[in-house]
């Protein structure tokens, strides 16, 4: 398989875990800030480092803001550690 001038190509063909009807910014808002509790693997550092990486999809900036909105963070460092401070 060549793909873009490429000889080789990997990828994933993964099976997804969260279905279409959940795939809104505010339901993985949701699932980041909830996901605190799993220590240095979490939603918000995930979102953080591909935004770091210059990862965007077309629900990132949404899915950005509704974090913030919902931690009332000025940022996605500051998100993470409100959230990770109302965590039990």
């Amino acid at each position: 398989m060549t793909l873009g001038g490429l000889d080789n190509v990997i990828f994933a063909d993964l099976v997804a875990n969260i279905s279409d009807a959940e795939r809104s910014a505010e339901h993985l808002a949701r699932l980041a800030v909830d996901s605190m509790s799993a220590g240095d693997r979490n939603g918000i550092r995930y979102l953080a480092d591909n935004i770091e990486a210059g990862i965007v999809t077309p629900l990132t900036a949404a899915y950005r803001d509704a974090i913030l909105q919902r931690t009332g963070a000025a940022d996605l460092t500051e998100a993470e550690s409100k959230a990770k401070r109302e965590q039990p």
